[in-house]
């Protein structure tokens, strides 16, 4: 890891690839573009649903270009792809400009923490409440014995690039059921895990909601603008990661202010 000192650190800590994009917006997208702030993100689950290995990976590659379609119009691109080893646990770390990512690649544990037949109906879940021994990613990586185990891991990721900034926060799922409603178990455990890391870490935390955000109050009938916008800004951001994609050229990098005001208006 880069020694360099930035003013901020911001981790998005979150269980699935399309987290922090749902959920924890505009935070997200202020800390990527801002080149005086290290932004770590940690997906704790390969977000497989019970699929294949090109599933999974295709979602890891979705978050990339998230990051990368929020970076293109501000600097060069510039990337690296490691496994690092921390606390005895292979890592994918993928980086790009001042983001860094570590995907864990855990089996994704579905809405009630029950786990998949394809990965042995493994947990976070059932290894926080003893049912299972083990704990493998499922790209065969390494595996964790106790949530202990896995929380330490953590744990260790926050203190490596926390030591390099004065102004820390942690942005994690609501571990609240009562508050977070009917969110995915994955969720609500990760929310347990980051919370009590925040304490004994002494770190400032902000968390979210997950499947609970916006249900009291959406509408899509008595608010149809918001629904064309979405359409509309969905549309072009497909289209600008096609002509990247295929040309190395981003169109927004003209000038990313008028493009955002096109696409408001």
């Amino acid at each position: 890891m880069s020694k360099q000192t930035y003013r901020k650190v911001a981790f998005f800590i979150v269980a699935h690839a399309d987290d922090w994009q749902l959920f924890m917006q505009p935070a997200a997208y202020q800390h990527i573009v801002n080149e005086h702030c290290k932004t770590v993100f940690i997906i704790l689950t390969a977000g497989d649903a019970g699929k294949s290995k090109k599933y999974w990976q295709a979602r890891e590659e979705g978050m990339k270009n998230s990051i990368r379609f929020c970076l293109r119009p501000e600097c060069d691109i510039t990337q690296s792809a490691c496994y690092p080893v921390i606390n005895n646990h292979k890592i994918y770390r993928w980086t790009c400009h001042n983001t860094i990512a570590y995907f864990m690649r855990l089996p994704d544990g579905g809405l009630q923490g029950k786990g998949f037949e394809t990965y042995k109906n493994q947990s976070v879940q059932l290894l926080m409440d003893g049912k299972i021994k083990a704990l493998r990613a499922v790209d065969q990586s390494t595996s964790y014995s106790t949530i202990n185990e896995l929380s330490n891991v953590l744990e260790q990721l926050i203190i490596t690039y926390k030591q390099h900034a004065a102004d820390v926060c942690l942005h994690f799922p609501n571990p609240y059921p009562r508050e977070n409603p009917g969110d995915h178990q994955d969720h609500i455990t990760l929310g347990k895990m980051i919370k009590e890391i925040c304490r004994r870490t002494h770190t400032k935390g902000k968390f979210y909601n997950g499947y609970s955000a916006g249900k009291n109050n959406f509408d899509e009938n008595q608010n149809p603008i918001s629904a064309d916008l979405f359409w509309k800004i969905g549309m072009f951001a497909v289209y600008e990661q096609t002509v990247f994609d295929l040309a190395g050229y981003s169109t927004m990098k003209e000038d990313p202010k008028l493009y955002v005001h096109w696409c408001l208006h």
